[in-house]
This record gives structure tokens, C-alpha cells and sequence, in this order.
């Protein structure tokens, strides 16, 4: 069911961004996904007791460095439909969507 839900995301995502901006945002994706692999990040982000503007924040602030309006909007609409636990499924259907237009 996630897997399905992310792909409409990735879909979306894929249709407002050039090549090398999808490339970007999918690494910047994969160190956001890693940080679900720590118990006490999971917690904090799935929990429905931590307001949404914290959890946006939260995940921000893994990748500061990276500024880009198209990654935050995205991370601001998974946030505002509780969609923040696909984010590792996104991940893989965004590297399967690059993989599919890239040919490998």
C-alpha cells in the first residue's frame, strides 16, 4: 500500500523536475530515509503527538546545506497529508523512475 502511494508522490515529483534536479533530490532523499533506521528519528516523525511544522523541521534539517524549493514543498506536502513514513519507499520508486529514464 505505501509503495503504491509513493509512487503517485514520485510521479508528481518527476512531472515539475528537470534530470538534474531529480537526481539531487534523490540523494538528498537517501540520507533522509537512512535517518528512519534510528529508532528514536522514527519515533519522533510517526508520532501524531509531534506537531507537523516540528516534523518538517526535523527532516529539514538533515540536509540544511541543500536548498531547493521543490524538495522543501515536497517534504512540506508529505508532511501535510501524513505521508512522512513513505519517505523510504519514495526512495525506491524514485531510484526505480530514474533508473527506468536513464536505461540501467
Amino acid at each position: 500500500m505505501s509503495g503504491a502511494i509513493a509512487k503517485k508522490y514520485v510521479n508528481a515529483l518527476m512531472s515539475s523536475c528537470n534530470d538534474q534536479e531529480l537526481v539531487e533530490i534523490y540523494d538528498v532523499l537517501v540520507e533522509v530515509a537512512k535517518a528512519f533506521k534510528i529508532e528514536k528519528f522514527a519515533h519522533i516523525v510517526l508520532s501524531p503527538d509531534v506537531p507537523v511544522v516540528k516534523k518538517e523541521e526535523l527532516i529539514l534539517s538533515f540536509v540544511e546545506n541543500y536548498k531547493n524549493v521543490k524538495f522543501s514543498n515536497f517534504i512540506k506536502l508529505l508532511s501535510e497529508n501524513d505521508r512522512l513514513a513513505i519517505i523510504p519507499y519514495a526512495v525506491k520508486e524514485l531510484k526505480s523512475q530514474l533508473s527506468l529514464k536513464s536505461n540501467t
